[in-house]
């Protein structure tokens, strides 16, 4: 056997033992429901926004789970991911099999028609916002929802162990500080961690579906046939009724009984309130019930803006800019024509695509686009062949 064969050899067998002992500790795992606190270390990266980063605000943390955890937690969710859709509301549509987003923007485009008009029923939307919701989800809450949805022991065991034994390193500038272990919420970079945030939202849907069963509570004009209150993609909620001010304690009641619960609170600050057809005292009264803002139309949901009535060329900024940053991106990096091709049909025609999925995109916006593609695909220099981009985008004439 020469050198190379003794090598191979030798890789192989290495191989075969890690590969062995690998297995061996994540089946221990599951026999013995716990982990070594070496096992569940996390490395908090805190990446800066933007250019100056003065305050903590200003940075994004990033947890990085090691290789063995991920190996562990993607089982779990593997087992979740099946039965979720059968656990959670339908208005629930992120991170659930078979569902998808645009069914949530579809529903609030019809929700929001004849808002905009004087002589209609009484209405009121809430666009919420959950403040740092992952990270302040409540362990002993979540532990009690999985025994009230009558999930085994031994996987509530397993989940526990899991999200309740993380410890944490802060890393700054190339350098590792403190130790510490966490007392509360999920770590976004865990495989589980979304499907854990959704049963948490399962308790809110199961609170708000109880109360509503009150005759006191007045569903939304449009949806009261089909008892819809909310609609939600993880931490961002859309709460509806009519504009009466029952129907809205009875919903801020549901709110605060459930961030008393899970440690999931309203942010304020990036929650908004929109009404149609209530004036006068009783629009007062629904300010200081809800200390919300006054949202104006349109406004952007799930990356979409939505509005009252047909959107005007300047409502589309949010889709024009969107594509704007992704090329000023680019243009730092060095890339080749096939390179800057490829960019432009998976990822702008991609986000595109998204657009067109919900509505027609109007002449003069897809000129522009196009424009832009062309700009950043040709650079400075003179079209070689003719760009037929257009081809791709149906446009509302």
């Amino acid at each position: 056997m020469g050198p190379d064969g003794y090598a191979s050899y030798f890789f192989k067998k290495a191989w075969n033992i890690v590969g062995v002992n690998f297995m061996g500790a994540i089946k221990k795992f599951f026999y013995s429901c716990s982990l070594l606190k070496q096992t569940n270390h996390t490395v908090i990266a805190l990446v800066p926004k933007g250019t100056h980063a003065t305050s903590l605000g200003d940075y994004r943390p990033i947890a990085c789970c090691n290789g063995f955890y991920k190996v562990i937690t993607e089982i779990l969710s593997c087992r979740l991911r099946p039965i979720l859709g059968t656990i959670v509301d339908q208005v629930q549509v992120a991170f659930v099999e078979g569902r998808s987003m645009t069914e949530n923007i579809h529903l609030a485009q019809e929700l929001l028609r004849q808002y905009n008009r004087k002589r209609v029923a009484p209405r009121r939307l809430l666009k919420i916002d959950l403040k740092k919701a992952f990270d302040s989800v409540d362990w002993s809450f979540l532990e009690s929802v999985f025994h009230g949805l009558n999930f085994p022991s031994k996987f509530i065991h397993w989940v526990m162990e899991c999200i309740t034994t993380p410890s944490y390193s802060i890393a700054l500038n190339g350098s590792l500080h403190g130790f510490f272990k966490g007392k509360k919420g999920l770590r976004r970079e865990d495989p589980l961690s979304p499907f854990l945030f959704v049963i948490s939202l399962e308790y809110f849907s199961r609170i708000l579906k109880g109360a509503t069963d009150n005759s006191k509570f007045n569903f939304h004009a449009k949806f009261g046939a089909l008892k819809i209150t909310y609609l939600a993609f993880a931490d961002d909620l859309m709460i509806f009724s009519r504009g009466d001010q029952t129907s809205v304690v009875i919903l801020m009641d549901c709110l605060s009984n459930f961030g008393k619960a899970s440690g999931l609170r309203m942010n304020v600050d990036k929650s908004c309130l929109y009404t149609a057809s209530i004036n006068g005292q009783e629009l007062d009264n629904i300010y200081g019930l809800t200390n919300m803002s006054m949202g104006l139309m349109p406004f952007c949901y799930l990356g979409i803006s939505l509005a009252a009535q047909k959107l005007k060329i300047s409502s589309y900024d949010v889709f024009i800019n969107k594509i704007s940053a992704y090329i000023c991106a680019w243009y730092k990096a060095s890339l080749s024509y096939a390179g800057r091709a490829k960019l432009v049909r998976a990822i702008l025609q991609g986000v595109e695509c998204f657009w067109l999925s919900i509505f027609l995109i109007s002449a003069t916006v897809t000129s522009r686009v196009i424009c832009l593609c062309r700009k950043f695909l040709w650079g400075l220099k003179k079209p070689l062949v003719a760009c037929r981009l257009e081809q791709h985008l149906p446009t509302e004439k």
